[in-house]
């Protein structure tokens, strides 16, 4: 049975990838294990790479359900996925998006092309001004926020410590990581500060 700590990560790029038909059983039983956790306490549950679930219809109409009744249970059910046409694809597409009181979008300079306006402007109601917005946002530094309490574009300024953290995705900066992880004789937090060359901070 599956194990849940503070901070739990499902990887399944590769279930995605390589073996698609396993998906929908994968999922009911870890959705079912993550239902089962909620508990009361304050719970984000993050779907990256939506897309993959949008496309399914079961797994769709699972999530659309959870947005529905999460809130009761204290837990926040997010989605991400890197093109907003996925959303359009969707079986369940408008459902999610009006379900959805809150959204971020990251920049997009195809934001300002007619297919895409048009798209921003039908599913989500944003305006011409406010697509220039996203198409003129700082990638992976500013973000465009719309939500009950009205719209603004703001930037997450990190320092050091943080994007040696949260700014790390790419290839490389995963084997690295797993390097480190093998030949650490600390904590991995303090030995992958260490690699940044963040030795102040490590101490």
């Amino acid at each position: 049975w599956l194990q849940m700590a503070r901070w739990t990560c499902f990887e399944m790029e590769t279930l995605l990838d390589d073996f698609p038909r396993f998906v929908p059983p994968v999922s009911k039983v870890i959705f079912r294990r993550i239902e089962k956790a909620l508990d009361g306490n304050p719970t984000l549950i993050w779907i990256d790479e939506a897309h993959a679930h949008f496309a399914r219809d079961a797994l769709a109409k699972r999530e659309l359900s959870w947005l529905k009744t999460f809130r009761r249970k204290n837990a926040i059910l997010g989605f991400g996925t890197q093109n907003p046409w996925d959303l359009k694809r969707s079986p369940v597409g408008l459902e999610l998006v009006q379900a959805c009181p809150t959204r971020l979008f990251c920049a997009n300079p195809h934001a300002v092309e007619p297919k895409t306006m048009e798209l921003y402007h039908e599913e989500f109601g944003l305006t011409p001004r406010q697509c220039q917005i996203i198409a003129t946002l700082l990638p992976k530094r500013e973000l465009y926020y719309q939500g009950q309490q009205g719209c603004r574009r703001f930037r997450l300024d990190m320092g050091p410590v943080t994007l040696a953290f949260n700014g790390r995705s790419r290839q490389r900066d995963l084997a690295k990581m797993d390097a480190v992880d093998r030949e650490r004789t600390e904590p991995f937090g303090i030995a992958w500060l260490r690699a940044e060359g963040l030795n102040m901070q490590a101490d």
